[in-house]
């Protein structure tokens, strides 16, 4: 620095006196932003969960400074959860980077269990002998929208009295919209 002091006159007396002065410094810090990846849940369907989203979750951009794009990743279908991540940022082209330190935090994304209920209504009955071959019926109720479903009764057709009593069985299968199995999944 340079220290000038002048008399009453104008004349510089800088030279003429005992100054004491502190040393001292400036500095511009970056800005700590911390960007987190947006959760999201759902209930199984069959089809993936995603969310391209997320959030300024610590610090704030100067002016309209700030990102240009931000890349959010992550997929779910299954029941269960997994991270939704931000893989990558540019800065828009107005924004200096090194003013700013960027931390990343993961997101979830999470696929619950199917809430409804899926209803296998079986019927058998009692039929007069007449030769024919009586099996029972199965209808079923409750898949979830979109989602096909194929159901066959297994067991053995009456004919005779002696054939005596048979338990209706089935065998059912259920597919989401990709054509997938996903009985299993389901309640």
């Amino acid at each position: 620095y340079e220290l000038h002091i002048y008399d009453t006159n104008g004349d510089d007396v800088t030279e003429e006196l005992n100054v004491e002065a502190d040393e001292a410094t400036i500095k511009v810090t970056p800005i700590a932003i911390e960007i987190t990846a947006e959760s999201a849940t759902k209930v199984y369907d069959g089809e993936a969960l995603t969310k391209d989203s997320y959030k300024i979750t610590s610090g704030a951009f100067v002016g309209d400074e700030g990102f240009e794009t931000v890349t959010v990743e992550g997929s779910q279908t299954e029941v269960g959860t997994s991270d939704n991540e931000i893989t990558d940022y540019s800065f828009k082209t107005n924004t200096k980077e090194d003013n700013y330190t960027v931390t990343k935090k993961l997101g979830t994304l999470e696929v619950l269990p199917y809430e409804g209920t899926i209803i296998v209504d079986l019927e058998g009955g009692e039929f007069p002998y007449d030769s024919e071959e009586h099996q029972g019926t199965a209808t079923v109720t409750g898949v979830p929208e979109g989602y096909e479903y194929t159901i066959t009764v297994t067991n053995e057709p009456v004919v005779d009295v002696e054939d005596g009593t048979k338990t209706v069985t089935y065998e059912l299968h259920i597919y989401d919209t990709n054509g997938d199995d996903v009985t299993e999944e389901l309640n």
